[in-house]
């Protein structure tokens, strides 16, 4: 395929891309974009040297503060360039890096192939490459990562990845002087995910260059092939390891991944990843926040589906590694196991699974299943697979593909607009998830409808009885109903609740001096910064308490009735 014509088709690949995507470029902030961006001071200005020194500047939570500095930089990037918080700049920003990550990917495609696959016609390869890139960059399930703004950080390590994979192929300096690792090693300050990039680099080696039988690779003829695939990557790791120990110092003390059952948590996550394989192929129940829990017990069945299905892959993968026509089925294969391994191992995190967290492992799986879809046609149906009728109705299944995936995005960039479409979603997809209704609720306080915002932190509360934003959420829900008892008691629930943080003493110090009990909301807010030094709205009240200003003249702005007090609690 000329040059010209592979450009063009693939240009023709972010039209369809720009398409899908074309109704979510006024979608809000949702969920983590909260402690992120939208009640984070630190992005409000441009300092990029802070945010390499100093990790906490990436979140207001402490327990959050994770070190990624070059994520913190283009949020504040963003966020200059309207002067506030408008998610417009950053939507344009997130998918023209999107965009980026899909032609990285069909240029990694595209040169392995060359490299690696002579006896691929070219115009195939060309072919090949460029349904990749369309199928991941139309894939439904990674809208959720697309419009989650935050988990731009999930797309920009990606980035990285694909750009050190193609820099790496062009030989020459880049590899010679390993300057190919100039892109993981940016990747590491957007996510910890880039990390992988060595152990993808080992496999590349094994896989394309030593052309090592990876099902028996402790035979004698390839033992020589895979010491030499060791020591070609050693610099890739050795150059990983100085940064994982930069990252390791620079990660703030208070960060925390938020659960600690490590066996519980591993023992669910074979049945996670068959989770997102399945979600790859059948984006049925996509959820901004799903009610998954950990599995208890080893005599839970979907513990041993799971283990069959990583089993299974990792046969695949092993068992296909040694074919020229299927080497790239186990490369993409072993690529999705090994992105998925930081979050779905031996590291517990609060939630069992995000559908985000698939966004670097699906450009494997979407290897692996572009060029596993060949090799059957090849093998099973050769007599047919060339054949023009068969080359139309094979042609015409990849458009009905692409378009009930481009579809399935348009629908789930509605579901992401704002938080009331957001969170209805999540109490239909995930009814066991307390903190989706309770969001759900607080959708509706914005609207008004306080009888029906009630009954979904009832909801959660039944579901989560022992999280304080319930009781902090239904604390104000009562005040702007005029019930100040019942909300006052509602305030004393959230600080006597395990969750209990900085929030609950914000938010009962700010109920207290809105009732002039100015001495006894100095305390509250006192605590709530000794919890969260960073907290800037807790540093402004108890501000403007010391300097004697009144809640209702200067920190709300004049406001005076329980609907103005409501919309500014909302707002902060």
């Amino acid at each position: 395929m000329k040059s010209t014509r592979f450009v063009n088709l693939l240009l023709l690949v972010f039209l369809a891309v720009l398409l899908a995507y074309a109704n979510h470029f006024e979608n809000g902030f949702h969920f983590d974009d909260t402690h992120t961006i939208t009640n984070n001071p630190a992005i409000e200005k441009l300092d990029v040297v802070t945010f390499f020194k100093d990790g906490s500047t990436f979140s207001s939570l402490p327990s959050n503060q994770s070190y990624r500095p070059w994520i913190t930089t283009i949020n504040a990037l963003d966020y200059q360039v309207l002067g506030g918080l408008y998610p417009g700049p950053f939507h344009v920003h997130i998918f023209l890096t999107f965009l980026i990550t899909i032609g990285l990917l069909v240029y990694l495609v595209r040169k392995i192939l060359r490299q690696h696959a002579s006896s691929i016609p070219h115009l195939e390869q060309d072919r090949l490459a460029l349904i990749t890139g369309a199928v991941f960059g139309l894939l439904c399930a990674n809208a959720e990562t697309v419009n989650y703004i935050i988990q731009r950080a999930e797309i920009e390590a990606g980035l990285f990845i694909l750009a050190g994979f193609v820099a790496f192929l062009q030989g020459g300096i880049w590899r010679k002087w390993h300057l190919y690792m100039i892109f993981p090693v940016l990747g590491f300050f957007a996510k910890e995910l880039a990390f992988t990039f060595a152990p993808l680099l080992l496999i590349y080696f094994l896989i394309f260059e030593q052309k090592v039988d990876l099902l028996r690779f402790y035979r004698a003829e390839e033992l020589p092939k895979v010491w030499r695939a060791v020591r070609q990557s050693l610099p890739a790791f050795a150059i990983t390891l100085v940064f994982g120990l930069i990252y390791a110092q620079m990660l703030p003390e208070t960060f925390s991944t938020g659960s600690s059952d490590r066996w519980a948590y591993l023992m669910t996550q074979p049945f996670v990843i068959g989770h997102y394989v399945l979600t790859f192929f059948i984006p049925y129940n996509l959820s901004a926040d799903t009610d998954w829990t950990t599995f208890t017990s080893l005599a839970d069945y979907r513990v041993w589906i799971g283990i069959f299905v990583v089993l299974l892959l990792i046969w695949l993968a092993l068992k296909t590694s040694s074919h020229p026509d299927t080497r790239m089925v186990s490369f993409g294969l072993i690529w999705f196991l090994i992105t998925l391994a930081p979050t779905s191992s031996i590291i517990p995190l609060a939630e069992v699974l995000n559908d985000h967290r698939a966004f670097i492992p699906y450009m494997g799986l979407t290897m692996a299943v572009v060029f596993g879809v060949r090799y059957v046609l090849i093998r099973y149906f050769s007599g047919q697979y060339r054949q023009p009728g068969t080359q139309k109705i094979l042609w015409g299944l990849l458009f009905l593909v692409l378009a009930a995936n481009a579809y399935g995005v348009h629908e789930r960039n509605k579901v992401w607009r704002n938080d009331l479409s957001l969170w209805k979603d999540v109490t239909e997809k995930s009814p066991g998830n307390g903190r989706g209704f309770m969001n759900y609720g607080l959708a509706l306080m914005a609207r008004g409808e306080f009888a029906a915002a009630e009954e979904n932190f009832l909801q959660a509360q039944s579901r989560n009885p022992d999280y304080s934003l319930v009781y902090i959420n239904l604390g104000i829900l009562k005040n702007a109903m005029g019930e100040a008892s019942t909300a006052e008691t509602y305030f004393k629930q959230a600080l006597n609740t395990s969750t209990s943080g900085f929030q609950s003493h914000y938010y009962y110090g700010k109920f207290l001096s809105e009732s002039g009990r100015v001495e006894e909301a100095k305390a509250q807010l006192e605590q709530a910064l000794i919890l969260n030094p960073h907290d800037h709205q807790s540093r402004q009240l108890l501000h403007d308490l010391e300097q004697g200003i009144p809640p209702a003249e200067e920190s709300t702005g004049g406001l005076r009735t329980a609907d103005d007090y409501l919309a500014l609690s909302l707002a902060m």
